[in-house]
């Protein structure tokens, strides 16, 4: 699993800065942390909207999000 965060810069350094997503070089900015592994666990002061994979899971004030091996089979 991999989590890209944006720490609070302009918008207009954002907007700039979109086009590296794209290329895979957007870790390369100053205020974008990415972070890899199997589990996320995200706690908020407020009940904050939650989605995964486009689907609408609800709100919570804490969730964990966490990759289940071979969960998921891909046919070709």
């Amino acid at each position: 699993m991999q989590v890209t965060l944006v720490k609070p810069a302009p918008k207009l350094k954002i907007l700039s800065q979109i086009p590296k997503l794209f290329t895979g070089k957007i870790a390369s900015v100053p205020f974008v942390m990415t972070h890899s592994g199997n589990q996320l666990y995200v706690k908020s002061s407020k009940k904050i909207p939650v989605q995964a994979d486009g689907e609408w899971i609800g709100e919570a004030e804490e969730i964990t999000f966490q990759l289940l091996p071979k969960a998921v089979k891909i046919l070709l």
